[in-house]
């Protein structure tokens, strides 16, 4: 299962005043790889996030 995380838009400036949406049947996905689409929302994320780096997982 694949859930927009928000990471890439990208779009021609045209086609996105035409459509108003980013998604469409036009769109194409760019799967990521998960250790690099961590979600930091809050504190609490980043927190994690940066013990994760200096631990040297990511």
């Amino acid at each position: 299962m694949y859930v927009v995380n928000g990471a890439i838009y990208i779009a021609d400036c045209t086609w996105l005043l035409n459509k108003r949406i980013f998604r469409s049947r036009e769109t194409l996905a760019y799967v990521m790889p998960r250790e690099r689409s961590i979600d930091i929302d809050d504190e609490i994320d980043l927190l994690l996030v940066e013990s994760l780096i200096k631990s040297g997982i990511l």
